[in-house]
Parts: C-alpha cells; structure tokens; sequence
C-alpha cells in the first residue's frame, strides 16, 4: 500500500483504501486498493468488524471513484457516505473519523 500510494500520490505514507477510476469512464467505475492490515486494526481500533471495516472502506473508495473528493468538495462527499452509511447499517465512516 506504501508503495502505491508513494507512485501514485506522492505521499510517504501508507493508507487504508486508495481509488483508481476507469481511464474510459466506460461501465466500469475502477480499482479499489484496500489494506487489509489496515483494516483489521481500525475494526479493532473502533470496535467494530472487519468485514464493517471493509465495508466502510469499500463505500469510501467507491464514492471516489464516482468523482467526489473530500479534500476538495464543501463536504459533499461526507454527507452522501453517512447517509450511505446508515443505510447499509455501518458505523462511523472515514471522513467523520477524520473530522472532514
């Protein structure tokens, strides 16, 4: 995940999920890349399961492949995944963990 997210956004640090969209913008939206290390310690971290965890990474990623963007949107994209969120019945989701 250090690796893909050093080549691909030029940061020295690891993530949790990263979004690569369809270069075409066809019927298919993209890749996710999820950590799974990651993921089982966040689930632990927040008290949660893994398999919500991933969930909610999966939702993350998803929403970004749909071309929204939580570093530059006026939290557009943190209010369409709560509402996402509570209606697949998950917990707390990336973007209200980290404030945005």
């Amino acid at each position: 995940m250090l690796s893909l997210q050093k080549r691909y956004r030029g940061k020295r640090q690891t993530t949790d999920v990263l979004s690569f969209p369809a270069p075409d913008g066809g019927e298919w939206l993209g890749d996710l890349a999820i950590s799974y290390d990651r993921a089982r310690s966040q689930a632990k971290e927040f008290g949660h399961t893994i398999h919500d965890e991933v969930s909610i990474l999966m939702l993350h990623g998803v929403l970004h492949l749909a071309g929204m963007d939580h570093e530059k949107d006026s939290g557009e994209m943190a209010r369409h995944e709560r509402r996402l969120r509570q209606r697949f019945g998950l917990p707390l989701g990336l973007t209200e963990r980290s404030g945005e």
